[in-house]
C-alpha cells in the first residue's frame, strides 16, 4: 500500500484536469477542423477547455492552414494561445511533416512554389521533401520562441515536444533503413524533450515512451498526483530502470529486445530478470486493456463521489 493523502486533485488524472485544478486554462490547437477525428468532442472529454482548428476559422481563401507557421502567424490563434490574464497550457499539434512528401503536391510543393515564384520548381526526392517540411515545423518553433519573448513569457514557459510516431507514411522505406532499425517494433524509436530557459541540460539514457511523459512533467513541475493512475513512471525516478512495450507484448529495456518472451537482438539478460520483465509487460498490457474496456476512471470517480 502506498501512503498518499487523498484529496480531490488526486482524482484529476488527465493532463487537462490536473492543470485545470491548478488554475490553468488548457486549450488544444491544430490546423484541422474540430470534426476531423472528432477532435472537438474528444478534447472536451479529455478535459480541455477548447479545441481550436485553423480550418474552422473560415478566414482562409487558400490552403495556408497546412503550414505549421500559421499556428503562430495567425493573429486570432495568437490571442487564444497566449491569454494575458490567466495561466495557460497550450497543446499544439503540428501537421507540416505529414504525407505526401512530393515536390509536385502537398506541403513540399507549396513551400517550393513559395521559394521559386518565378522559376521552375525542382523535382525532389521524398527524403529531400521531408527535410523541407521538417524545416517548416522548425520555423514554427522559432516563431513560438520569438512570440514568447515578445509577450514577456519566455522565462516563465516550459516547452515539451514529442513525436507521436515515425514516418510510416513514407513510400520509400529504404529511407528509414538509413536512420533506424526497421526490422521490428524498434522502428518506433522517436524522441521527446523538455525545455525551459536557463534549465540545466540533462540527457536521459533510459528508454522511455509517451507513457512516461505526463508522470515526468508532473514531477518536474511539482504537481501532486497518484502514480498508481499511470502505467509508467517519472523518467527521473531513481527506481525507474527503463522499459518500453508494444501491443504484441514485445518489449525493450535499452539492452534486449524481447519477442514471444525471448531475446531476439543478440544481447543477453539474466534469466530471472527476463522472466520478471515478461510478467510485468504481460500485466501492464492487461491493465491497459482493462482500464479501457471497463471505463475504470469513470467508475473510480463515481465511487469517490458516492
Amino acid at each position: 500500500q502506498n501512503a498518499y493523502t487523498f484529496n480531490k486533485n488526486l482524482f484529476n488524472y488527465s493532463l487537462a484536469n490536473i492543470f485545470k485544478s491548478e488554475g490553468y486554462l488548457i486549450n488544444a490547437f491544430h490546423m484541422n477542423s474540430s470534426e476531423y477525428y472528432s477532435r472537438g468532442i474528444n478534447y472536451a472529454n479529455f478535459g480541455y477547455d477548447n479545441y481550436y482548428g485553423l480550418k474552422d476559422m473560415r478566414g482562409y481563401n487558400n490552403d495556408d492552414y497546412v503550414l505549421d507557421t500559421e499556428l503562430i502567424n495567425n493573429e486570432e490563434f495568437v490571442k487564444l494561445m497566449f491569454p494575458s490574464d490567466q495561466k495557460f497550457v497550450d497543446y499544439i499539434i503540428t501537421y507540416s511533416v505529414h504525407m505526401p512528401f512530393s515536390s509536385s503536391k502537398g506541403v513540399c510543393y507549396k513551400l517550393l512554389k513559395r521559394d521559386y515564384p518565378l522559376g521552375e520548381i525542382p523535382e525532389l526526392t521524398e527524403e529531400e521533401c521531408i527535410y523541407i517540411q521538417a524545416k517548416e515545423t522548425d520555423d514554427m518553433i522559432g516563431l513560438l520562441i520569438d512570440k514568447l519573448k515578445e509577450l514577456d513569457l519566455f522565462d516563465d514557459t516550459v516547452i515539451v515536444g514529442y513525436a507521436d510516431h515515425y514516418l510510416y507514411t513514407v513510400s520509400d522505406k529504404t529511407i528509414l533503413d538509413k536512420y533506424k532499425n526497421t526490422e521490428n517494433n524498434l522502428i518506433n524509436n522517436t524522441t521527446w524533450m523538455v525545455w525551459s530557459n536557463g534549465m540545466q541540460r540533462k540527457d536521459i539514457s533510459k528508454v522511455t515512451s509517451q507513457l512516461n511523459i505526463l508522470p515526468t512533467m508532473l514531477n518536474l513541475l511539482g504537481l501532486e498526483y497518484h502514480p498508481n493512475y499511470y502505467l509508467m513512471n517519472d523518467a527521473f525516478d531513481k527506481n525507474y530502470k527503463g522499459l518500453v512495450f508494444f501491443n504484441d507484448y514485445s518489449w525493450y529495456d535499452g539492452n534486449v529486445y524481447v519477442e514471444n518472451n525471448k531475446v531476439t537482438n543478440g544481447k543477453s539478460i539474466d534469466e530471472e530478470e527476463l522472466n520478471e520483465k515478461n510478467e510485468l509487460v504481460n500485466k501492464l498490457v492487461k491493465i491497459n486493456d482493462a482500464v479501457i474496456t471497463t471505463d475504470y476512471f469513470k467508475t473510480l470517480k463515481k465511487a469517490h463521489h458516492s
